[in-house]
């Protein structure tokens, strides 16, 4: 082999050198480390080199040259010699490649960061480039608008410079542009042709366009049946015109909604057959009914839009749910091991250890189950008062969504902090992965602190009048075979009066507050005391139940009444109920409790999703109200006690001109004008619901929305002005 002079580098140091595992020289002890170009060195075949793969550079990190060190001298070369022994060390890594810089000859230095650049119109983003720093951008266009200039800022002060500028970072470039004005049409070969439920949808540019309560057409875009409608389910853009082509052939009437939100109903104008070309302001949805009884034909459909650019936050808060080996929820009485998280919140929560079961009585056998959620340590949910026990309602009952959130919120506002009033929030549910829909968040009614307040150690000790409680008057409690006469539930009989008897179900104390755990675990059950507390809590109603028939073939009663009552929370009760016409309270979710040997309340106000706003129980979801509502007295409510207050002009009727008297006329505008502003931002979740669990019925769904609506918006001024 012959001898090669090379140039090399000599390492000199003070501290002792050692050959590392991998063969890479690992320099030892306390001295500087350092190395120097040396003259050319004659190596000869007694040299022993290893040999160093090229490390490539990466944006995070420098890279290495290929080389070979000579251990003999401490030296390392650039170029494979041709003489020694070569051993294979593999990549050069560890301490000294991390210290390379670049005074050494074999540093590589790292790769420019690649950069995300995003090109915006307002907040939609138009495009996304990957580019190295110190390289230039290729210029975006779009279909959609005219672009003058890109800009660093929103506010379109400082221009990118394709020509020029070069990437230095991650960067968001706004445009400078005017949207192009945009259509679409249909017409009878894009008829569409609906599944057993009269629901179909085009998808034309990726637009639906969707028929509910519909029929097949022939020779026609689309067939509307009575209360059908046509509308936009997913985003078109900002639509300036839309122009319907309507036959007249059958023609009655129709109506065309639009506004911002899918199903829109805030602005509405009149159809007529032919030719209707329909300025909508700049809406993002619209919607045509049918409000004939004939069918409604339209022949074609031509929107004109532009591109929308500008977008808000329409998302609402989640709970995800999650159940051990996502155990399936089907049972009222036996509780699913689980964990809860929140998100949305100012605060949210992680995997929270919990149970949860299904809830309800009538509700609970719908195929959209509500839950009740019971956490292992007391949390915050949404800013709530920290408790354990918590509410789902489905509202399946309910086509509008509305009716339990607006009236829970009545009730609460005029209660104001004086009492513990349930608190609404619309949610979506996530159960194991699935969204579920649509619910109606809420804290569950109970004697804990922060809700009724009224729980109490070592009940056994005291006596009747020093125990708080807690009753609900709840025939269905006698209809559930799970329940037990004389432990959970007791009936009072009534003579001359229009009801022959009341069912009261216990929910504080029950049976299990009685029992009194030991130290060594062992426990009393105090059932003798248990008993006593419930026949007298029996007779205790039943005096209260009499009194309140003799109140009602006798007004002069009314002091008898309020000796033992509180008046003024039964008439705040009853005022939600007369204002959102509730039916069921009579024999059902009627709340009653007493605290600290007082008067006897009434309250929190609960269960406002079928029999109320004037609709009549149906046990399932109200297709089309106004074939069920709207012929109400306005004055009128179900329940019995709160009633007889109103009827009595010469004592109670003053209770209910108090209440209504205190509320101020802008806040009772801006709580109404608060409920559609509440449809809106649930207007997306209602349409998924819809699809989900009412097999794309959206005629229902807007027929619901504007019946409640109307109801509220009519009913709430309209007692406001009787009362005052």
């Amino acid at each position: 082999m012959n001898k090669k002079t090379k140039q090399i580098v000599i390492f000199s140091c003070t501290s002792f050198i050692t050959i590392g595992l991998f063969g890479y020289l690992v320099l030892n002890g306390g001295g500087q480390n350092f190395f120097k170009k040396v003259s050319a060195h004659t190596h000869s075949n007694s040299c022993l080199f290893n040999h160093y793969e090229a490390v490539d550079p990466t944006e995070d990190c420098h890279g290495s040259k290929e080389f070979w060190a000579c251990c003999s001298h401490l030296s390392y070369l650039l170029e494979e010699p041709n003489y020694g022994t070569i051993n294979e060390a593999g990549p050069f890594i560890g301490f000294y490649f991390d210290n390379l810089d670049e005074n050494d000859e074999r540093y590589i230095p790292a790769l420019p960061k690649t950069r995300t650049i995003k090109f915006y119109c307002d907040d939609l983003l138009l495009d996304t480039q990957y580019v190295r720093d110190g390289n230039k951008l290729e210029a975006v266009s779009s279909d959609d608008f005219i672009i003058s200039g890109w800009y660093k800022e929103k506010e379109l002060q400082n221009l990118w410079v394709f020509d020029t500028d070069v990437v230095d970072g991650n960067i968001n470039l706004y445009s400078d542009y005017v949207a192009k004005q945009k259509s679409f049409s249909v017409d009878e070969d894009d008829a569409l042709e609906v599944d057993e439920y009269g629901f179909s949808a085009t998808t034309e540019l990726e637009r639906e366009i969707c028929v509910s309560k519909g029929l097949t057409p022939s020779d026609s875009f689309a067939v509307l049946e009575n209360r059908g409608i046509l509308f936009n389910k997913s985003e078109v853009g900002v639509i300036s015109e839309v122009t319907i082509d309507i036959d007249s052939n059958g023609f009655e009437e129709a109506k065309i909604y639009y506004g911002n939100t899918p199903l829109s109903f805030e602005n509405s104008l009149d159809l007529s057959s032919g030719i209707n070309n329909i300025d909508l302001a700049d809406s993002e949805y619209f919607t045509i009914q049918n409000s004939g009884e004939q069918d409604l034909r339209i022949n074609s459909l031509k929107i004109d839009y532009v591109r929308k650019t500008i977008y808000n936050d329409a998302s609402i808060p989640t709970v995800v749910i999650n159940t051990k080996n996502s155990q399936a929820v089907t049972s009222r009485t036996t509780y699913v091991d689980c964990n809860v998280s929140t998100i949305g919140a100012d605060k949210d929560v992680t995997e929270l250890k919990a149970q949860i079961k299904v809830r309800g009585n009538s509700t609970a056998s719908l195929p959209k189950k509500p839950y009740r959620i019971k956490l292992d340590k007391k949390n915050s949910l949404f800013g709530y008062t920290k408790a354990k026990n918590w509410v789902l309602l489905a509202d399946y009952m309910d086509g509008s969504n509305m009716h339990n959130y607006t009236a829970l919120k009545f009730a609460k506002m005029i209660r104001n902090d004086n009492s513990f009033g349930v608190d609404p929030l619309h949610v979506n549910v996530v159960l194991n992965g699935s969204n579920i829909g649509l619910y109606t968040f809420c804290e569950h009614i109970d004697a804990k602190e922060g809700r009724l307040d009224i729980e109490q150690d070592n009940i056994w000790e005291k006596s009747f009048d020093e125990i708080n409680f807690y009753v609900e008057r709840d025939l269905s409690t006698a209809q559930d075979s799970s329940e037990i006469e004389g432990v959970t539930y007791f009936r009072v009989p009534l003579e001359n009066y229009p009801i022959s008897q009341y069912v009261f179900a216990l929910k504080y104390p029950e049976k299990e507050d009685f029992e009194e755990e030991l130290e060594d675990k062992s426990v009393i059950p105090h059932e003798d005391e248990f008993n006593k507390f419930f026949n007298d809590l029996k007779l205790y109603m039943t005096d209260i139940c009499n009194k309140f028939v003799r109140y009602y073939h006798d007004i002069n009663e009314f002091d008898c009444i309020a000796s033992c009552v509180d008046v003024e929370s039964l008439a705040l009760y009853a005022i939600t109920d007369q204002a959102f016409g509730e039916s069921d309270h009579n024999l059902k979710s009627f709340k009653i409790y007493r605290k600290d040997g007082g008067l006897l309340k009434f309250g929190p106000n609960w269960d406002y999703d079928s029999c109320a706003y004037s609709l009549p129980y149906k046990g399932t979801y109200v297709l089309n109200p106004f074939a069920v509502g709207g012929s109400y007295r306005r004055t009128s409510f179900g329940e019995k006690w709160g009633s007889m207050l109103f009827n009595d002009i010469v004592h109670g009727r003053q209770l209910f001109n108090n209440i209504w008297s205190s509320i101020e006329t802008e806040q009772l505008n801006l709580f109404i004008d608060n409920q559609l502003k509440e449809i809106k931002t649930i207007s997306r979740e209602s349409i998924f619901d819809c699809d989900k669990w009412m097999n794309n019925q959206y005629f229902c769904l807007l027929d619901n929305l504007l019946y409640y609506w109307r109801f509220i918006s009519n009913q709430l001024p309209y007692l406001y002005d009787f009362y005052r």
